[in-house]
């Protein structure tokens, strides 16, 4: 029988098996045959285990938010839920004597990726914490008290042959004693464990692919049991002496007696139902947009379609394969009649120029240069040539030869940004040179070949743009130095440094602002043309150039410095796109898909010397030949104007001519999932070979990676599957970074669970809930703090939760079953002192949407008054939680006011990365030079704000990226002494800028970290702390932090051997 479907997480009791398959559950014989589905939920399944009878299967799904758990009777009982939280709620199994479901997540941590293992009945109510710390799966032996449990990755497929600090790593020991010791050596993977015979099982790539092997419960007689060459064993279960997991799409089982595999033979009872074919919105996914040179048609690519619409009215035309091929770039040619394209149709990208309204290929280009990932196009203004950038080289394509003129090799990024003259016979282009951002102008003559450098390198000058009358390049470019002070510390910075400028071609002309030459001479000069041969004549005139000092013909237009992303121009006019100076917090996250709506688009007129507004609410925008009029998105809408036109009337009026609305809903995508999935799997792996760091490809044959997964991509019927195999896929790399992220997924509502800051418990006597602790948080911040700690509700720890808006609470039920789809809304709760409800107070309170904000910083709090308590206030610290923004705000939140202790503990645990760590290494580095001495108070530091004692910082498994970096870099700059466990082990960076055409993210490590002190070896490896310390599970749940004393114990020790060389000073003398 052959499996025609993806199947995953497979779970089995006695002869009957679960799975997942097309995002739902089915069941099976274990002798396999045909499937059955048992439900059909809106959202995504995963993770089944039944239960040691085989009457329920417990499984988390979904269906209106986060993953939550649920239970169901098998085989066709209803499914109940049975947790209501914000946070992820992964099934991990079953307690083998007290029946309850366990499962993983970070539902009361102070981070996201502190998940631990709670357990709840399959009846509901409250769930409960194991208190043995960080874990991702845990198995327990038959008495209920022995068992295993692993930290670090659960499935080594989606990163192999990974060393770092968060391997899979096995404990094993008894709950009851607390008594835990750790089998896994450093850097070795074991993972998804479990017990039998008084050994213990689980998966490990150390044969190079993941097989299952045992040892016994002290870690000896390692034995191996299956010996798989070509796809890794994941997600195993067991019931007696069977196991089961899966491999490559398939279901496979293993006999433990005799250490027999075997496939088992599935087909599913479908109706197919997620290949079908269907529609979705044009306007998700939106892409490219632009009006046709006559004003008359839209060109609109959505969702890899290329599609063509009369204006206001009329058919709409689709070009190509209407599913499973990807156009980009697309653009009209000046007939009118052509459009320039690439798409992929054959494999690999290529430039397609299309005839309309035939629709058909009027010509394929095939490869160009070495090919690969094509960056930019951009037709000449004559439609017989255009400028391509493939990878790091621009050519210029002849389209009626298909002759390929290379022009230039950028060193560092991409070519993106050119722009052509009116007569065709120029191209102007920014080309990367340095570190970081900078780029300088490049011009290319057509006719000689030559390349000049036009802009002198001391700035990054960006968006060239031709003057449509031949007399300027206009550009923007980054050269305002005008600082702005910070308002906390000694420091400034320069958030807007872009203006536009321009070039004089001619070295006769004047500048367009000088007193001596006038914009209108020459319309005055000349009889208006009376026919439209004339009128042809002059949009041909040819654009002379004198090349000889045009780099030092520089003219700055009179626009105040801003934060500029764009420039086009018509006649006399120059626009552009302006971003506004924001908050990081309040700004759009680098990896979100959705169109920013508050950009603004103004424009200078060089005749009238002023600057007017278009509209402060733009996303994007298109601006091409003629220039006459252009394409302004909002959102998800696009409307036609005039260029230049001043827009009044902002609101979303019909679609029509009068407003300038362009109706998207005419154009109507249709997908074929399969043909596309196979088109984003196929990209996404030309995208790694593109654009991975190293050629090499970490020692693969790329091409036959590919080979071998495409049969398993024949099994894929969902888009959910398709990101599992992408996993597969793209953890063949062996690196960090590799991510698949977002994508399409079902349509769900999303009802989100309100929170009260606080844990809650419930108390068998009285039968009632209570509140355990009130977690005040940051109380300055309303989202920061417990809602219950808002002044005038005098709730205490202890009272109890009696009602919510009216509702009796009793077991089965959670108090937050109450507070479904109530995040940010007002409730009423009734809590009382006592459980007999005397003394009840209603109160009205606003639940949170997260509690990681109240725990986090509670968490911080707590560490920081036990630090001081244990140094007699004498020793800071602070948390940094990434080395993005919200660890920026941390660190200088918290060092701004302790930097003059004695002493600081920076604490980078769970530290998630980013790029700031050098901002915060400068801090820490600085070293006093000098001090001042005021009349009053104490002496002050010069450089100011600088330690002046002892630093020691903590580390774990969780630092990572950024956080790799910081602690690499603390250790060589020798600023102290750094403790805790082996970190992450991922330096290797990604740009995030490419997306599937459903909008998927998947990044390609492309940039990798050498350090002078270990060259490559901190990727895949992670940072050695000078000191290790393990958080093992008995310290936990004793609720001990072995890594924070043993810092407080090295920083006193430190410190009694610090002597800060003050000045002894000899005051100047008065004569």
């Amino acid at each position: 029988m052959k499996n025609d479907a993806y199947l995953r997480f497979p779970t089995l009791c006695d002869n009957k098996v679960v799975f997942v398959a097309e995002d739902d559950l089915w069941s099976v014989s274990l002798d396999g045959g045909m499937a059955s589905r048992i439900t059909n939920t809106p959202g995504i399944i995963n993770y089944p285990h039944f239960s040691p009878d085989g009457k329920y299967v417990a499984y988390s799904a979904a269906d209106d938010g986060p993953s939550q758990v649920y239970v169901m009777s098998f085989p066709d009982g209803e499914s109940k839920r049975l947790v209501y939280h914000p946070a992820n709620a992964l099934v991990v199994g079953w307690h083998p004597t007290n029946g309850k479901i366990l499962f993983r997540g970070a539902l009361d941590a102070a981070n996201p990726r502190q998940e631990e293992i709670y357990a709840v009945s399959p009846e509901g109510g409250a769930w409960e914490k194991l208190s043995i710390g960080v874990a991702t799966t845990i198995s327990f032996a038959e008495d209920g008290e022995h068992l295993v449990l692993q930290r670090g990755y659960p499935d080594p497929a989606v990163w192999k042959h990974y060393h770092g600090g968060r391997t899979g790593r096995l404990w094993y020991g008894n709950i009851k004693a607390l008594s835990f010791s750790r089998l896994t050596p450093d850097q070795k993977v074991e993972v998804a464990p479990f017990l039998y015979q008084d050994r213990i099982y689980f998966v490990s790539d150390c044969d190079g692919i993941g097989n299952f092997y045992s040892y016994k419960t002290d870690g000896t007689d390692t034995k191996q049991h299956t010996f798989h060459k070509d796809f890794y064993a994941r997600w195993p279960q067991r019931h007696k002496n069977t196991v089961i997991y899966q491999k490559a799409g398939e279901i496979w089982k293993l006999d433990l007696l005799t250490d027999k595999t075997e496939k088992i033979p599935v087909q599913l009872q479908s109706c197919g139902y997620t290949l079908r074919k269907k529609f979705v919105a044009a306007n998700r996914n939106l892409t490219d947009f632009s009006i046709s040179p006559k004003h008359d048609r839209m060109l609109i690519n959505t969702r890899g379609l290329l599609a063509v619409a009369p204006i206001w009215e009329g058919p709409v035309s689709y070009m190509g394969e209407p599913s499973g091929v990807r156009h980009k770039l697309c653009r009209w040619l000046p007939d009118n009649n052509k459009i320039l394209a690439v798409n992929d149709e054959k494999g690999e990208e290529e430039v397609v120029l299309y005839n309309y309204p035939s629709m058909d290929v009027a010509k394929r280009f095939g490869k160009i240069g070495d090919g690969g990932y094509i960056q930019q196009i951009e037709p000449s203004p004559k439609g017989d040539i255009a400028a391509v950038a493939i990878a790091s080289k621009l050519y210029i394509l002849n389209l009626e030869t298909s002759e390929a003129t290379f022009v230039g090799e950028s060193n560092h990024r991409y070519f993106r940004e050119f722009s052509w003259s009116s007569d065709g016979q120029w191209l102007v282009y920014a080309k990367y040179e340095g570190e970081f951002n900078y780029a300088s102008l490049y011009l290319y003559g057509i006719q000689s070949k030559n390349t000049k450098r036009i802009t002198m390198g001391d700035a990054h000058d960006y968006c060239p743009c031709f003057d449509p009358k031949g007399r300027y390049i206009y550009f923007l470019s980054k050269r305002v130095f005008n600082p702005y002070e910070d308002s906390l510390q000694n420091d400034y910075n320069f958030p807007a440094t872009a203006r536009p400028y321009l070039l004089v071609l001619k070295a006769s002309d004047y500048s367009p602002f000088s007193s001596c030459g006038s914009l209108d001479k020459e319309e005055e000069e000349k009889p208006k043309e009376k026919d439209e041969k004339a009128k042809a004549e002059k949009e041909e005139k040819k654009v002379e150039i004198d090349l000889e000092g045009l780099e030092n013909r520089i003219q700055e237009i009179p626009i105040k410095e801003g934060r500029y992303l764009a420039l086009t121009a018509a006649e006399d006019k120059i626009f552009v796109l302006e971003k506004p100076i924001k908050g990081e917090l309040s700004d759009t996250p680098f990896w979100m898909a959705s169109a920013r709506t508050d950009l603004r688009l103004f424009y200078y007129d060089l005749k009238e010397r002023k600057e007017k507004n278009i509209s402060t609410k733009v996303s994007n925008f298109s601006h091409v030949y003629p220039y006459k009029k252009m394409v302004l998105q909002f959102s998800n809408r696009l409307r036609v104007v005039k260029a230049g036109e001043e827009l009044k009337d902002e609101a979303e009026a019909k679609p029509g001519k009068e407003g300038g609305w362009f109706d998207l809903d005419r154009v109507r995508v249709m997908v074929n999932p399969k043909a596309e999935w196979l088109q984003m799997l196929k990209e996404g792996w030309r995208w790694q070979r593109d654009f991975y760091w190293h050629p090499s490809m970490n020692g693969l044959d790329w091409q036959k990676v590919l080979e071998r997964y495409l049969p398993v991509f024949e099994k894929v019927r969902t888009r959910q599957e398709l990101g599992d195999l992408l996993w597969e896929i793209y953890g063949e790399l062996g690196t960090s970074h590799a991510y698949v992220m977002m994508g399409e997924s079902p349509a769900i509502p999303i009802y989100r669970v309100g929170v009260l800051g606080a844990d809650l418990e419930f108390d068998p006597s009285s039968k009632k809930y209570r509140i355990k602790r009130i977690y005040q948080g940051d109380l300055s911040h309303h989202e920061h703090r417990s809602p219950l700690s808002q002044p005038g509700m005098n709730i205490k720890e202890g009272d109890y939760l009696l009602k919510i808006n009216g509702k009796k609470l009793s077991l089965p039920e959670h108090p937050y079953e109450h507070l479904l789809n109530m995040a940010g809304q007002e409730v009423l709760l009734t809590v009382c002192s006592q459980p007999d409800e005397k003394d009840a107070r209603d109160l009205a309170v606003t639940p949170l949407t997260s509690e990681l904000p109240v725990r986090y910083h509670q968490w911080v709090k707590d560490n920081r008054e036990y630090i001081a308590k244990k140094t007699q206030d004498r020793v800071g610290y602070l948390h940094v939680p990434d080395m993005g923004m919200e660890g920026l705000i941390s660190f200088h939140k918290d060092f701004l006011w302790q930097f003059n202790k004695k002493g600081l503990i920076v604490d980078v645990r769970h530290n998630a990365g980013g790029h700031v760590s050098q901002v915060l290494l400068s801090k820490l580095q600085r070293q006093a030079l000098g001090y001042c001495s005021p009349r009053k108070g104490e002496l002050e530091c010069y450089p100011y704000q600088t330690l002046r004692g002892p630093i020691v910082a903590l580390c774990d498994e969780f630092t990572g990226s950024d956080g790799d970096i910081f602690c690499q870099a603390f250790k060589d700059l020798k600023l102290g002494t750094l403790i805790g466990k082996r970190t992450w082990g991922g330096v290797v960076g990604i740009m995030c800028d490419k997306r599937l055409v459903d909008g998927g993210l998947l990044t390609q490590p492309e940039f990798a970290f050498w350090f002078k002190s270990r060259e490559w070896a901190v990727e895949n490896n992670g940072v050695v702390p000078d000191i290790e310390v393990e958080y093992d599970p008995a310290s936990y749940a004793q609720g001990k932090d072995p890594q924070m004393d043993r810092a407080i114990e090295e920083i006193l020790k430190q410190m009694e051997n610090y002597k800060e060389e003050l000045p002894q000073f000899n005051f100047p003398s008065h004569k």
